[in-house]
């Protein structure tokens, strides 16, 4: 594997990803939409080419001559009765493009979502996972559950804000670019074939826990603003987008703490290495917009 096109490129959890690919040495093609936001968001190394998930044809010419192909494909509403979906027949679009040029891997990031929990984000791309399991081509999908990256985007000037309780519930949060270097360690690995892979991070955390270590490196001025669910669900009647967030907080705050399931995944791929402070700390000297 030398070529890979990445689909959803721009996400937040995908640029790490892409620039991890390229700095490790791999030829990497962002299948995009908005060409502007991609020069802005991804190395110039990556050569960019327009592409649609409802244009199969686009597909199918952006994934000509690739090896590979790696999806980062979002569901982000609460409803289970729409026709389309990003994680369900968009990735089914892929696939069938994929075959047709006679791609030899696919890699995508999924969610390690419990079965209880009932929410979109763990039942839709259920249908695109088995369309992956069924194309017959070698995959790898990467199921993690809660990213560092999510505190950041949660602040609001100065103040970080979150849907329900902090406490009562803990997490193996991971940073993405320790999820990103796991990717890049799965490429060309044989034991790599036909498999999820589990993402967890190095320490079990409850999000206020998080939270603290983080914002003590970061900004320990930073305020803690949080969003009773049931309010959440209510403004959710009137706003789309923050019926999304209520339903997938909502998901959260179903969780029992976090069982660790990611030893293979350290075994093959690497132990993830960045704890809230670190993440604090990266955060900071980045310089990050939202700081």
């Amino acid at each position: 594997i030398q070529r890979i096109a990445v689909v959803g490129a721009t996400c937040f959890l995908a640029v790490p990803v892409v620039k991890a690919l390229v700095e490790a040495g791999y030829t990497v093609r962002g299948l995009i939409r908005d060409e502007a936001k991609a020069k802005k968001l991804l190395p110039d190394a990556l050569e960019l080419v327009a592409a649609d998930l409802h244009k199969p044809e686009t597909l199918e010419a952006g994934l000509q001559g690739q090896d590979a192909v790696y999806l980062n494909l979002t569901t982000e509403t609460n409803r289970l009765d729409l026709p389309w979906y990003q994680e369900r027949e968009g990735v089914r679009t892929v696939v069938e493009a994929a075959q047709k040029n006679e791609l030899r891997h696919i890699y995508k990031i999924g969610g390690a979502w419990p079965k209880e929990i009932k929410v979109t984000s763990a039942i839709i791309p259920r249908g695109g996972n088995c369309a992956i399991h069924d194309s017959g081509i070698p995959y790898i999908i990467f199921d993690p559950t809660m990213f560092f990256e999510t505190l950041e985007r949660q602040i609001k000037a100065d103040s970080l804000q979150w849907i329900g309780p902090t406490t009562g519930f803990k997490f193996w949060w991971v940073a993405v670019d320790d999820y990103a270097a796991q990717v890049v360690a799965a490429v060309n690995d044989p034991r790599a074939n036909n498999r999820h892979y589990v993402v967890q991070g190095p320490e079990l955390l409850t999000v206020q826990h998080a939270v603290d270590r983080f914002k003590a490196v970061y900004n320990p001025k930073l305020k803690i603003k949080t969003l009773p669910l049931f309010v959440a669900k209510l403004l959710g009647f009137l706003n789309a987008e923050i019926a999304f967030l209520a339903h997938i907080y909502g998901g959260f705050n179903q969780f029992n703490d976090e069982e660790f399931n990611a030893k293979d995944t350290w075994d093959d791929l690497g132990k993830p290495q960045i704890t809230a402070e670190e993440f604090g700390r990266r955060l900071k000297k980045k310089g990050s917009s939202l700081a």
